[in-house]
């Protein structure tokens, strides 16, 4: 194997590592199940290892894999969306004896709910500040490099997320 195809796979595989936690946030966003959600990243790296040689630039290879895992996650619930499914939840005895009153099913179901209800408030935001704090805390960026991505400063990145976080409060207490 020459040297320099060896570089660039380490280098893929670096990369890869830095993106998986967004991967499987951008995933987990798409599915409610966790091991859909990995499922879905570990799909996202597997077709991006399978077609590095089309990533033109690599300085944009966390938009270029981040846009694959989109595309996995919408096949994914586009082909869900067709095949009916009855999920059977059965809990071995082990994990039967290891459930306690602050893991059990129903308090995980609240939380998504929660976490589900949360979502659905950031996508009624006006589409500027929606897409600020999806790049935020659903791609995983830094404030520095949302700035950069809408050509804005990163002040007014660090406002408007204020903004929002404010709506936000004022819409989950309405609901509430």
């Amino acid at each position: 194997m020459q040297s320099t195809q060896l570089r660039n796979e380490l280098d893929f595989v670096a990369r890869v590592t830095r993106a998986l936690p967004r991967l499987y946030a951008l995933a987990r966003n798409w599915v409610s199940d966790r091991d859909d959600a990995t499922d879905l990243a570990t799909e996202a790296v597997a077709r991006a290892w399978l077609r590095r040689d089309t990533l033109r630039a690599p300085q944009a290879f966390d938009a270029w894999i981040t846009r694959i895992c989109r595309t996995v996650c919408r096949d994914h619930v586009r082909h869900a969306r067709r095949i009916p499914m009855i999920a059977l939840h059965v809990l071995s005895e082990r994990d039967q004896l290891l459930a306690t009153p602050d893991t059990s099913h129903a308090e995980n179901s609240s939380r998504e709910e929660k976490s589900d209800r949360l979502l659905n408030l950031v996508y009624t935001l006006p589409r500027e500040q929606r897409r600020v704090v999806l790049a935020l805390f659903i791609d995983g960026l830094s404030v520095e490099q949302v700035a950069v991505r809408y050509g804005k400063r990163a002040a007014t990145v660090k406002n408007t997320v204020a903004q929002v976080r404010r709506k936000l409060r004022a819409l989950a207490r309405e609901f509430d």
